[in-house]
């Protein structure tokens, strides 16, 4: 049982779009987009340490405004740190400094990291763009002939950066940020166990119906924009190299009819592809807000 879901998990790793796109760069493009993806990941201590930072100086306050003793716990982080020595004053502003310092600076440093993925990325696109027009180009006339001209173009400019920008781009930064996630939800199930399982339960489902519901929407949006964009380039180039022949036969009012329909279809899919991140953007925002709400009651 185990060895067929082992070979089942890995025929479906081998056949998904991520790991197509991603045996289409070289081996050692493919180590230098590794080393980048772990180096963003190693950044969510940051965040996770500018939490602790925050949280500590929101217990500090709590305890300076009711003139109070901290908490034990607080006290230990606070002697781990060699601050349980300091005024309040002191301890406040070192805190916040830190939580501003360590924020802002994995901010910055994601940043910078995130262009220059897009920037690598996009080059290796132009460069795998060159190579597949250089191979086309080597074929025979039998072999290009047999897709349409758009098709070929689709296929080595717009589709390759579809490839590297779109996908291997977007799935570096999502992994950054689920890294960040996972560091922030084991925090919590440290701190609070019981809101962290119940946290990560409910947003475990959002998830899988999001995934569930925006994974086959994509792909049929994609796939469809693509044949939309081809099929329209297709009938202008194809009005423009015939236009004697459509002014004799007065067809021209016919070739513009059908650039606008297709045109019109393609701006429907590409505005619902627009629309899709949005989606998830809306649904874990009304989560957050009811859950809190749970949490409150």
């Amino acid at each position: 049982f185990r060895k067929n879901l082992v070979s089942s998990f890995r025929g479906s790793w081998d056949s998904s779009t991520l790991w197509r796109a991603f045996k289409i760069l070289p081996e050692s493009d493919r180590k230098k987009l590794f080393l980048v993806s772990l180096i963003q990941i190693s950044l969510g201590l940051l965040d996770l340490l500018g939490v602790l930072a925050i949280g500590l100086l929101g217990a500090l306050s709590v305890t300076g405004l009711q003139s109070g003793v901290s908490g034990n716990r607080v006290n230990q982080v606070l002697a781990f740190l060699h601050l349980s020595n300091l005024t309040f004053q002191n301890q406040a502003i070192i805190l916040a400094v830190s939580a501003v310092m360590l924020l802002v600076g994995r901010t910055i440093l994601s940043i910078i990291f995130t262009r220059r993925i897009l920037f690598f990325l996009s080059r290796r696109g132009a460069t795998i763009s060159a190579n597949l027009i250089s191979r086309l180009l080597s074929q025979s006339m039998l072999v290009i002939q047999s897709s349409t001209t758009q098709q070929n173009l689709f296929a080595v400019t717009t589709g390759v950066t579809l490839i590297t920008l779109q996908v291997l781009a977007t799935a570096t930064v999502l992994i950054a940020d689920a890294s960040l996630l996972m560091v922030m939800g084991i925090a919590l199930f440290l701190v609070d166990p019981i809101s962290a399982a119940g946290t990560f339960l409910v947003f475990m489902i959002i998830g899988f119906f999001l995934y569930q519901f925006m994974h086959v929407r994509a792909g049929e949006l994609g796939k469809n924009t693509s044949e939309f964009s081809i099929r329209s380039n297709e009938k202008i180039i194809e009005v423009f190299s015939s236009f004697r022949e459509s002014v004799v036969r007065n067809r021209r009012d016919y070739y513009a009819r059908e650039i606008a329909k297709l045109r019109y279809g393609l701006a429907g899919m590409t505005a619902e592809v627009s629309f899709l991140p949005y989606v998830s953007k809306y649904v874990i925002e009304t989560a957050v807000i009811v859950g809190a709400l749970l949490i409150s009651c």
